[in-house]
């Protein structure tokens, strides 16, 4: 027997799910005509349709074996996306040993810069086929240990426009933030250990593990910088602002040297902030440096734009800068700091609850296009002065929109697994899309997700912020190992690319990625 063909009701719910069934009715008798196109706000305005599913694009998607990437296709009532494949685009970079993909950049239209670490062994007696990474079409060749791998990515092509190495001796070197300074120039922020020899610039050196600002254009290496610590429990982060490059990371010694100058710090480790021109030949600030007594301070997160602000972490006895030292209220308090613009702080806010059940941080910042603060962190236990809990043994999501300093909602995504935010963005429409990794069972707005047998996988949801915190899409995925995004962007168009590491195999709709061995990199490019 000879399946019948779908009728229009049938198309018509595969389009649009439920919500335009009521549609149909009112245009049968008259009372309104059908609308081209269908934008869903949530994942229920698809459930009438088997596995439908609202799109990152705002329009609903049904299962399609066919789509050899995403294994969905639009429905009918998608606009100029309608009956078209969802575009998904996944890669995988690295070689026979651990490689990580740290940080993504949109630098125009066709092109996002991307940077992290490959490693070719712990000894330069290995052969250099064992200290090779394949990126792309092109082949990277590591010194002795963790260099910094770096690149131009057309997005157009999906392969590298230009690639760079740069590293030292034996020693852990990588790539952990970009900043744009215009279509061709990025800033690379990373940290390395020992010496790093650049191409054609001089070669710093450190004694113990340091930050350094490495200045590129179309990949031509044209200023670098160091600041002489010893790392922290963080990477590096940067970001821009009206009077140049700001810098925020973790420090573990009893002082740090920026431009030859040491900066004396009341505690042995923290966390330092520091600006430097966008002239990479220009003279950097004085450090804003926040000390602690126990090693667990430590700055994650740091925004720019018309001022900045950083968060992270704090444990124990600190102290910022000249302030009188203060004590956290628990083992760790999530907090944000406002670097006012004639130096030293503005405004501050942290995350308190009862010990030793809560722990907390800010793992992420970002700006809304009104001037708020969006804060993004994790926690245990429960958040003094609110009703938000983490249960019993799980670590939840927290995110809150600051204005002034204080929060004007808070709210968590969570269940009885662990989750950890990573990056985050406010998109063209004002919504914000955060990744991360998370482990067990949470529940992001629209029912239990379970990662692959209990290990980290991957996730990146957009949210609505304007009164509080509603899902709009969400995509999960990973593998049988422990996968973790570490970077997002999101280009002019929308599409919103991830980066980050995985273990073995990562299954990204339809398209598995297999490492080369140990964890490989991988960019994943999601259409909007």
């Amino acid at each position: 027997m000879t399946r019948p063909e779908r009728s229009a009701l049938d198309e018509l719910i595969r389009g649009g799910g439920r919500a335009l069934l009521g549609s149909l009715i009112l245009a049968a008798i008259g009372c309104i005509s059908l609308p081209d196109e269908f934008h869903c706000t949530s994942q229920s305005s698809c459930r009438g349709p088997t596995g439908g599913r609202c799109e990152l694009s705002g329009y609903c998607s049904v299962p399609d074996s066919t789509c050899a990437a995403s294994g969905r296709r639009y429905g009918e009532y998608s606009g100029a996306k309608s009956s078209q494949c969802v575009a998904l685009s996944a890669h995988a970079f690295g070689g026979p040993y651990d490689d990580w993909l740290r940080a993504v950049e949109v630098i125009n239209d066709d092109r996002v810069a991307v940077a992290g670490a490959f490693a070719g062994g712990t000894t330069s007696s290995m052969a250099e086929g064992e200290r090779t990474a394949v990126f792309g079409s092109q082949t990277l060749t590591s010194s002795e240990d963790f260099d910094v791998f770096v690149g131009g990515w057309s997005t157009r092509r999906e392969d590298f426009d230009w690639l760079e190495r740069f590293g030292g001796g034996e020693g852990q070197d990588f790539g952990a933030d970009l900043v744009k300074l215009d279509d061709t120039t990025v800033v690379l922020a990373g940290g390395y250990v020992g010496h790093l020899d650049i191409p054609n610039l001089n070669t710093i050196e450190s004694f113990y593990g340091s930050v350094f600002l490495l200045w590129l254009d179309d990949g031509a290496a044209s200023g670098l910088f160091g600041v002489d610590t010893t790392w922290g429990p963080a990477p590096p982060r940067a970001a821009l602002d009206g009077e140049g490059i700001v810098v925020a990371c973790s420090f573990g010694d009893t002082a740090l040297h920026v431009g030859g100058i040491e900066v004396p710090v009341a505690y042995p480790q923290g966390a330092f902030v520091m600006r430097h021109p966008t002239d990479p030949g220009g003279a950097p600030g004085v450090p804003l440096v926040i000390s602690s007594d126990k090693p667990s301070t430590a700055a994650y997160a740091i925004a720019g734009g018309d001022g900045i602000v950083i968060g992270g972490v704090l444990a124990g006895e600190y102290e910022f800068q000249d302030h009188p030292p203060v004590e956290s209220l628990t083992a760790s308090d999530g907090f944000v700091v406002e670097l006012a613009p004639e130096g030293g702080l503005g405004w501050d806010w942290r995350i308190h609850g009862t010990a030793p059940v809560h722990e907390s941080e800010i793992d992420v910042v970002a700006r809304t296009s009104d001037g708020d603060w969006i804060a993004v962190g994790s926690f245990t236990g429960h958040i003094d002065g609110t009703t938000l809990v983490a249960p019993s043994g799980a670590r939840s999501l927290v995110i809150a929109r600051l204005r002034n300093g204080a929060p004007v909602w808070m709210d968590t995504v969570g269940g009885t697994g662990t989750i950890w935010p990573r990056d985050a963005a406010i998109d063209p429409e004002g919504g914000l899309v955060v990744t991360g990794a998370f482990a067990g069972a949470i529940d992001f707005g629209d029912g239990v997700r379970q990662s692959v047998e209990g290990t980290a996988d991957a996730f990146v949801a957009r949210f609505s912020i304007t009164t509080g915190l509603q899902l709009r899409w969400l995509e999960t995925f990973g593998g049988p190992g422990d996968d973790e995004p570490h970077a997002l962007a999101i280009d002019p168009t929308g599409d919103v690319l991830v980066g980050g590491q995985f273990d073995g195999h990562l299954q990204v709709g339809s398209l598995g990625l297999e490492s080369r061995g140990g964890t490989d990199g991988f960019l994943v490019r999601f259409e909007r």
